[in-house]
Order: structure tokens, then sequence, then C-alpha cells
């Protein structure tokens, strides 16, 4: 219809002649459209077309970047105005909202999953397993530091992560990245191997043992005809030398020449008086035979027979110490 013309471009009016036959009118209408904008983090979002119509369904489907990404938040809100915000359902990971008369934008965050780390020693008295500066769970790709230690007169058997043994450093240290599961770690602790300790103390003529202290725990041994002990190795041993009638000290002690896994200088002088001193050193991973002479010219010696705990070649040889006196 040439004639047919818009008459009025602001209230949408049309005119137009009729002609000598009748006439119909289609008037198709469609809906004013909105842009709608999206801001993801660490993801991607799928289903989005824009503009979209008002009031029209909208629906979308969000997803982590990789499996080590979980979502964290979600929403919709008016484009420039995140206070005003548009409802969202969720059903079997689809999400839906009605297109508001606004543009808006859809904006979504996902996050690193976090795992747990456990922690177990067997047994629980044995020592410890500790997490350094981080507290379970634990972000995914973190660096986590543990600590193994064991307690006294226990060592270190074995230490595993989720099931994988695992060597430590000089330290009890273990440094590993967080994976995208929960982790286990246990240690497993023995008790520590033991070594003779022996002194005649019967047979002595220049001093008596008159206590034994390993690592605090005092024995009187005074009465002791024959001392024979089991003493962890690593422990801090204290003896307690009390000198015999007619003797005096001859400026302390001295050990043979000899093969021993500890030097004489680690024995070490706590306190002394005329009546007693007190002597410390380390328990080593050999027997040790604690003895005494009676010298005018400063010199002693005598044979060290290996006490038990010998287990390897370096264990064979005991270290002896040897304790002066001179004859009054």
């Amino acid at each position: 219809m040439s004639d047919f013309a818009q008459a009025s471009t602001t209230g949408k009016s049309y005119t137009f002649t009729m002609p000598a036959s009748d006439v119909t009118i289609n008037v198709e209408f469609e809906l004013d459209a909105c842009a709608i904008t999206t801001d993801i983090k660490n993801g991607t979002i799928s289903g989005i077309t824009s503009p979209a119509a008002i009031g029209s369904d909208v629906s979308f489907t969000l997803a982590p970047t990789d499996d080590t990404y979980k979502l964290d938040s979600y929403k919709v809100f008016k484009t420039g105005d995140e206070a005003t915000t548009v409802d969202v359902t969720e059903s079997n990971g689809t999400y839906k909202f009605t297109m508001p008369d606004y543009p808006v934008t859809v904006s979504a965050t996902f996050v690193k999953k976090t795992h747990d780390v456990t922690t177990s020693c067997t047994p629980a008295e044995g020592g410890k397993v500790t997490i350094i500066d981080k507290t379970s769970p634990v972000t995914v790709g973190d660096s986590v530091n543990i600590n193994v230690a064991a307690n006294a007169h226990y060592e270190i058997e074995a230490v595993t992560v989720n099931s994988e043994s695992v060597t430590l450093g000089e330290h009890g240290d273990y440094t590993f990245t967080m994976p995208n599961k929960d982790i286990t770690v246990k240690g497993s602790r023995v008790p520590a191997p033991v070594r003779a300790l022996t002194f005649a103390n019967s047979t002595s003529t220049t001093a008596k043992i008159a206590a034994i202290s390993v690592d605090g725990d005092k024995t009187d041994t005074l009465e002791m005809e024959s001392i024979d002990m089991d003493v962890p190795v690593g422990s801090t041993v204290e003896i307690t030398l009390q000198p015999a009638a007619k003797t005096k000290w001859n400026d302390g002690w001295y050990s043979p020449t000899m093969k021993a896994p500890v030097s004489v200088t680690d024995l070490k002088k706590v306190s002394g008086s005329y009546q007693q001193s007190v002597y410390r050193f380390t328990m080593p991973a050999a027997a040790v035979s604690l003895e005494n002479c009676v010298t005018k010219a400063g010199t002693c010696s005598s044979t060290v027979v290996p006490g038990r705990g010998v287990s390897t070649v370096e264990d064979i040889s005991p270290t002896a110490y040897k304790f002066m006196f001179i004859k009054r």
C-alpha cells in the first residue's frame, strides 16, 4: 500500500487511504531488551545472551577454571549499582533469573579448594607431628611444612604422608605442596636402643658411685654391689662419685685411647667437693664402662670388656670413663 505512512513517530500513529477492498492490518510487537554483563573470577559462564528481553527467563551455568577451584559466591545485580540485586534460583547446577527492566551484571567467584591435614603418632607418647605456621584445612597449592619429633627415650621409626614413606630433613622437617585431596601424616616411633652402663661398686677401692641420674630420673646406687643398667642412647647421664677412705681426687678423669663413639671431652664435671663430685655425659651408641683406679704417678690403665647392646660393628668398642684418685 504505497500511500501508507507513519503519521507520528512519538505516538506510533499511522494513516493510509482506504482502498476499494478489504484491508487487514497486522501488527507485531517485541519486548524491549537490556544488556547483560558478566564478571567471572577463576571460572567461566555459559548460556548468557545479551541483550535479553525484559521479563524473559535467563539461564546460565558456571564452571571453575580447573578442579582445584570451587564456587565461593555468585549474584546478579543492577549494572553500576551492586546493592540492587536480582533474585536467582539454582537447580542441578543451572541458575535462573527474570530479566528486569535495567541492565544487569552476573558475577561469580571461584576460590582454591581446601583439604584437611590429619596428623598422628604411634605410640602417642612417643612424640608428635606438628604443622608449622598453618592450621588445617590447608589451601590446595600451598606449601606445607611439618616437623616430626621424638620424645625422650624414643626414636623415629618411619613417617608416611598418605601411606607413602618420606625422608625427614636434618631437624625432622618435611615440606610438601598441598594436593587436591585430604592428607594424613603418620609418624611411628620405637623406644630408643639401650646400651649397658656398668660399674663394679662392691670391689672398688677408690670410689663408689652414690647415684646415677638418667634424664633427671635419679637412682641411689651407693648400696648396690654391682651396677649394670640399660640406658637409652642419647640420654643425659649424671653420675655422683664418692671417694673411698684414704683416697682423694687426682685432677679429674681420663679416657683410654681407643675407638669409641664419644670423645673424652663429652664427659663434663658438673659439680664437686671433697666428699662427692657429679659428672655428666650423653649416652653413646655403645656400652659404657665406668672405672676408677689408684695412682701415685698420675697414670693408670685397665682392660675394658665390651658390654651389652652391641649390635653393629661401630658399637663393638665400648666407651670407658676412668676416674683417677691418689692414695693419701
